[in-house]
């Protein structure tokens, strides 16, 4: 189910203010056309007289005398569109007139303007008479049109667009280009909080949202954010000094342990059982300091580490482990350096754990194998049952341990978070023939080309 979208501040202040600025502009037309067409009696004479006026340059006299009826083809298309109903007439001979005349009767020669109404056919008419001159002769334009509003309100709108229009658009515009600068001015502060919320990370270390240039009504829920931050900090602050502690504090009693086994005199395979159960507890203490060293200080300082000598070495030291064991470790990699961004220490342990798990779980008589590519990429690949594909997303979560596991779950979250502060990248997928697959990509600095 689609979640719904949070409201936006932005739009809503822009609606509301374009809604407002609609209804100012609303008024101002209503209280226009309130004052100047104050009655519809007078909207319809001002309709009258501007179609009359119209007409009335329609008459032309050439040089002989003739007289000529020639109404532009927008005039003509409004005429008809409105049911303007006309007739030009020059003593008793009609000049022009509409297909349906005005309505009679008409006022005789001796009038020379009124306005007056009748009714034809059941619909009340307005008509006006006007009188003008041409080359010594008078004609008499008669124009007629119903007496509802649809003229006015094309007079109405057509003095709009004369006077008003243009001063109100282009005022109206400005307005709201000013009023949508003024809102994302004004939320450019929450911007920047959220900028800084988002560069905050899992561990604030001191980090606050910055109150600066934050307008008065959003102070508090600053406050109450960095307030929040502050408790966060405190007890991960805690939890590290625990952990720091509880791991130098058991380290004393398990080397003591270890020495009091082998001071004993056990059957081997009971000395050998303490041994390893020892060995792995000391194994889960180290990994306790690491983790609360990487999270005081970020790890050790980054630099260039060459992955194939670092790789050859520690294969070296471990050869033997896994012979031991009836395993084999190998090595594919390119005879010249790769170099990358990290720590050689950090680095040497990410790999033991990969290899060392590897060498858990591949049965004897396998190999466990580390490719390194000229790209920084670094693969470490068992024959053991794998990761089922429910697990490869949880397998790096700290203290995440899988069916069979005996560690503490701390070891892989410590590689992928080491890698993580190189700008690395660590994944996990299945070997071709079966077995775990771990690729490490690693932010790579010179590759040396063959001689």
């Amino acid at each position: 189910m689609e979640q719904p979208r949070n409201p936006s501040i932005e739009r809503r202040l822009l609606l509301w203010l374009a809604l407002l600025h609609v209804a100012v502009l609303a008024t101002f037309v209503a209280a226009y056309a309130r004052n100047h067409f104050p009655n519809h009696e007078e909207v319809v004479t001002h309709s009258l007289k501007d179609w009359s006026r119209e007409l009335a340059h329609t008459v032309t006299v050439d040089s002989a005398g003739g007289v000529r009826f020639q109404p532009s083809p927008v005039l003509a298309r409004d005429l008809a569109a409105q049911s303007i109903r006309y007739s030009i007439a020059a003593g008793e001979m009609t000049l022009a007139a509409s297909l349906q005349p005005p309505p009679g009767p008409i006022p005789d020669g001796r009038v020379e303007t009124a306005h007056w109404s009748v009714r034809d056919k059941g619909m009340l008419i307005s008509l006006r008479l006007d009188t003008v001159s041409r080359n010594d002769k008078r004609y008499r334009i008669v124009v007629a049109v119903p007496a509802i509003m649809t003229p006015g309100i094309a007079l109405i709108w057509e003095e709009l667009q004369e006077e008003v229009l243009p001063i109100v658009l282009p005022l109206l515009t400005a307005t709201i280009l000013v009023v949508l600068f003024t809102v994302r001015r004004t939320l450019l502060p929450l911007r920047r909080l959220s900028e800084q919320a988002t560069a905050i990370s899992g561990s604030p270390s001191g980090m606050r949202l910055e109150t600066a240039q934050v307008p008065r009504e959003i102070i508090p829920l600053v406050s109450a954010v960095n307030g929040a931050l502050a408790k966060v900090e405190e007890v991960i602050e805690r939890q590290r000094r625990f952990a720091a502690n509880a791991a130098h504090e058991l380290r004393t009693p398990l080397a003591v342990l270890s020495q009091r086994i082998d001071a004993v005199e056990l059957a081997e395979p009971q000395a050998e059982a303490l041994r390893r159960d020892v060995a792995r507890m000391a194994r889960i203490v180290d990994q306790l300091l690491t983790a609360t060293r990487m999270d005081t200080d970020g790890g050790g300082p980054k630099g260039a580490v060459d992955l194939v000598e670092l790789a050859r070495d520690l294969l070296a030291d471990l050869a033997p482990l896994a012979r031991a064991e009836g395993k084999e470790v190998g090595l594919n990699a390119p005879d010249n350096p790769v170099l990358v961004r990290g720590n050689a220490l950090e680095l040497t342990g990410c790999l033991r754990n990969l290899v060392e798990n590897g060498l858990r779980f591949t049965p004897p008589r396998t190999e466990v194998t580390v490719t390194i590519t000229p790209d920084g990429t670094l693969k470490v690949r068992d024959h053991g049952p794998g990761v089922p594909k429910p697990d490869r997303s949880r397998i790096f979560e700290p203290f995440w341990r899988g069916p069979g596991s005996t560690g503490a779950g701390l070891g892989l979250a410590i590689v992928a978070e080491t890698l993580e502060r190189c700008g690395g990248a660590i994944s996990v997928g299945e070997a071709p023939g079966g077995g775990a697959l771990f690729r490490v990509d690693l932010p790579v600095l010179y590759t040396a080309l063959a001689p």
